[in-house]
């Protein structure tokens, strides 16, 4: 089975200051995939990349809490050919 790429999703709670943070420290983002409730962080094209979420739209993906800062929370998605 062939891997297509990796996600990495991270609830986050401003999308502005993260993409401002990434965008200095020189990584660029899919914007196919962002808009105002995700970005999609390049880390590696074509094979690896993080999904920084909103905490209202990460909350759609589970029925738990969200992580406050004290905890760690990670949801990781591989996408493979079926």
């Amino acid at each position: 089975m062939n891997i297509n790429s990796i996600f990495v999703n991270l609830p986050i709670k401003d999308l502005d200051k993260s993409r401002d943070f990434w965008t200095k420290l020189g990584f660029t983002f899919n914007e196919q995939f962002s808009n105002d409730k995700a970005l999609c962080l390049v880390l590696n094209e074509g094979l690896i990349y993080s999904m920084l979420i909103s905490y209202e739209m990460f909350s759609t993906f589970t029925n738990r809490p969200i992580a406050d800062g004290t905890t760690t929370q990670v949801l990781t998605a591989i996408q493979v050919d079926s």
